[in-house]
């Protein structure tokens, strides 16, 4: 994968570039943007602007679609001439392997559904493929995938799913840990200080997680004593309806994402 190019540079196709360049920092980047701003951008991360989609698509070995789901139709009509069999990776939300396949005139298309921390590397990035993708097409994408998190290669029905719980699962983590702080805030500290535990707390979870294999009910049974502090509060969570309603959340999020698929 020697040329990768980016169709839109706004904040997930600058993310895969700043991922790209950790992981593999002989990558050549180019890159369609229309807007000025985001053109300097990308001039000033090094990467070659392309003024032609004929230029763009004789030059790239994949290209990254990120644009927003609503220009689709706009760039396939300037840009279907010159993109025929070409690899293309789309991050677009809310459209399928056969929308853009069809939009583009090629069956080579993957998909990938990050979340916003692909800006820090540490996304889950679903990843779909058509039944029939070469090998070396699956390995190069896979490889995009890694550069901005953890990639889960899974069938596209299940993309909506993955926007459930970690597209629109981060903000469900960002609510209960601002919950989490302000509860520490009403028991007596300052918020700055309440978020700062909640965010160690939520570390120090994830990491016991991941050393032990264990699962989460693993370790409540451990932190819950009898009559203890851990099991009033648990009983207070579940009288809110806390377990069903993040399940609720997380189906709510996966529900609407397949409203909007096309």
């Amino acid at each position: 994968m020697k040329t990768v190019g980016i169709v839109g540079y706004g904040n997930m196709g600058s993310s895969i570039v700043a991922g790209m360049r950790r992981v593999a920092p002989d990558t050549r980047f180019v890159v369609v943007e229309k807007n000025a701003e985001r053109r300097e951008s990308a001039r000033a991360a090094g990467t070659e602007l392309i003024e032609t989609y004929g230029d763009f698509f004789r030059e790239s070995q994949i290209v990254v679609l990120a644009i927003k789901p609503q220009d689709i139709d706009a760039f396939a009509r300037d840009a279907a001439e010159f993109s025929a069999g070409s690899r293309i990776v789309s991050i677009l939300a809310g459209t399928s392997i056969e929308t853009i396949s069809a939009a583009l005139g090629t069956p080579a298309v993957c998909r990938l559904m990050p979340s916003l921390a692909a800006e820090i590397g540490t996304a889950v990035v679903g990843a779909s493929f058509p039944d029939e993708t070469d090998e070396d097409f699956r390995e190069n994408a896979i490889a995009i995938a890694r550069a901005i998190g953890t990639p889960f290669d899974l069938p596209e029905r299940l993309i909506a799913a993955v926007t459930g719980i970690s597209g629109s699962g981060i903000a469900f983590m960002f609510q209960f840990l601002h919950a989490l702080a302000l509860g520490g805030t009403r028991a007596g500290l300052d918020y700055p200080t309440a978020l700062a535990m909640a965010e160690t707390v939520a570390e120090g979870a994830v990491a016991l997680l991941r050393k032990h294999d264990r699962t989460p009910s693993d370790f409540i049974t451990r932190v819950a004593s009898p009559a203890g502090t851990t099991i009033d509060g648990l009983r207070e969570l579940e009288n809110g309806r806390f377990t069903a309603t993040v399940m609720d959340a997380v189906v709510a999020a996966a529900r609407r994402a397949e409203q909007l698929e096309s």
